[in-house]
């Protein structure tokens, strides 16, 4: 988003590689139109950025980003590993922000939004990007995670060749104050960001296209007497499997006392959500400032993300976990 005085928005990246790149950043508006910026050069092992809402150069309004790295030197395009990339988001009339890392190599045909709610004081929504040349046919199938006896939701949408689509919770119907898990399948490759706001704040991800069997989440605080009240944390999980699969969950405390365990099992093609602040071994005998850190290990591959909601502070933040180990396409 490009509105100056009203939202600040930076595009951030960093450059692994031993060796120098060019950056060729291409802006897709809703009508389908680009603009391109002149290449930018990256250092070996260096960061940049733009400040979006300064760049004269980029339309006013809403469009989606596109970033191409290539290698200086084109002997270096074998050891090229690509960039990393993330965008922030501060609205300073509503008072919220967000952070997220990009979708590398535009998207999947697969992707998966782990859990969002819509209602009284949440909303949410996700955008799907196509920076292909064809039309994507895309299929969004939705199951509540509390909720069994609600039925799937399922729609259809077609994103135009170099357009993006916003859909809320409203739009697509959601059940109020239910928890979703999204399975979205496309013909053509998508990238898809999800967003949702609550509690004076807001967080954001990238769908998930990818599923590994370890995780770590280094960063996770609870004050249990508190708990569901000021704080709030959820771990939400998708098993592409067509078998169960059972969840290991370890729970590592700063305080040095000793670590908890629960076991979970994730049916096939599912979702599973656990509220952290309802289960024992986050709050049961805990002293008041609990913090902690979670390793997750699944005997097949699973996508989980955590999210994290401080109502003393005021804010909250969503991420996947950190994979310990290989990760493979879902798609």
């Amino acid at each position: 988003v490009r509105n100056p005085g009203v939202v600040e928005e930076f595009l951030v990246w960093y450059n692994p590689n031993s060796f120098d790149v060019t950056l060729t950043i291409t802006a897709y508006t809703g009508s389908g139109s680009t603009v391109v910026l002149s290449p930018m050069t990256v250092g070996a092992n260096k960061r940049g950025g733009l400040e979006i809402h300064n760049m004269a150069t980029l339309p006013l309004g809403t469009f989606a980003i596109e970033i191409l790295s290539a290698p200086v030197d084109s002997a270096n395009n074998d050891a090229n590993i690509g960039i990393v990339a993330g965008l922030s988001r501060y609205d300073l009339v509503n008072r919220f922000a967000f952070g997220y890392l990009g979708v590398r190599d535009g998207g999947s045909t697969t992707n998966i939004i782990t859990s969002l709610t819509n209602g009284t004081d949440i909303t949410s929504e996700f955008t799907i990007f196509n920076s292909g040349s064809t039309d994507a046919t895309v299929d969004i199938v939705g199951s509540y995670l509390e909720d069994p006896g609600l039925p799937d939701l399922v729609r259809q949408v077609t994103v135009g060749a170099g357009e993006r689509l916003r859909l809320t919770g409203t739009s697509l119907a959601f059940a109020s104050n239910e928890a979703i898990g999204l399975r979205i399948t496309s013909d053509v490759d998508v990238a898809i960001t999800a967003i949702e706001r609550q509690r004076g704040d807001a967080d954001a991800t990238a769908a998930f296209n990818e599923a590994g069997t370890s995780f770590y989440f280094g960063d996770a605080f609870m004050n249990p007497a508190r708990a569901g009240n000021l704080y709030t944390e959820t771990l939400a999980f998708y098993n592409p499997s067509d078998a169960d699969n059972d969840v290991t969950i370890t729970f590592f405390f700063a305080d040095g006392s000793a670590e908890r365990v629960r076991m979970e099992t994730i049916a096939a093609d599912d979702f599973l959500l656990l509220r952290l602040e309802d289960i024992s071994q986050v709050v049961q005998n805990r002293p008041q400032l609990n913090y902690y850190a979670m390793r997750i290990d699944a005997t097949s591959g699973v996508v989980v993300s955590m999210t994290h909601y401080d109502g003393f502070l005021g804010g909250g933040w969503a991420t996947g976990g950190a994979p310990l180990g290989l990760t493979s396409s879902i798609a």
